[in-house]
């Protein structure tokens, strides 16, 4: 996981993505989002890295801006994912591990929410 340091996008850029992020799209605090916009890390994945694997702990949040991800166990593919997409909360709401592999298709620019003071 790379931090991309290089093109950051704005906090007001982070905030209109937000927006559109399904999973954010019902919370009406514009305060709320405003705080959330302004805690997110950037990170870069190549293509073919691996972002977490079916088992690890989770503790982070993935929304995908730019690229493809795809969700999987083992030969079997669960999804790919576009931008706006989300991924990676199933292990936050249940303290599970992992339930699946995610892998960077293509290179993918992604804002990550760290959970449980882990960043």
């Amino acid at each position: 996981m790379l931090k991309d340091n290089s093109a950051l996008m704005s906090d007001a850029n982070r905030l209109q993505f937000l927006g559109k992020v399904p999973i954010f799209t019902r919370i009406t605090s514009e305060a709320f989002l405003e705080h959330l916009a302004t805690n997110l890390d950037e990170v870069i994945f190549t293509s073919g890295q691996t972002i977490f694997t079916q088992g690890e702990e989770g503790h982070l949040l993935y929304i995908l801006v730019e690229g493809k991800i795809k969700i999987h166990i083992e030969d079997f593919p669960l999804a790919q994912l576009e931008p706006v997409a989300y991924f990676g909360e199933m292990a936050l709401l249940d303290s599970q591990p992992r339930s699946a592999d995610a892998i960077a298709v293509s290179e993918s620019k992604c804002l990550v929410l760290a959970c449980s003071g882990n960043k």
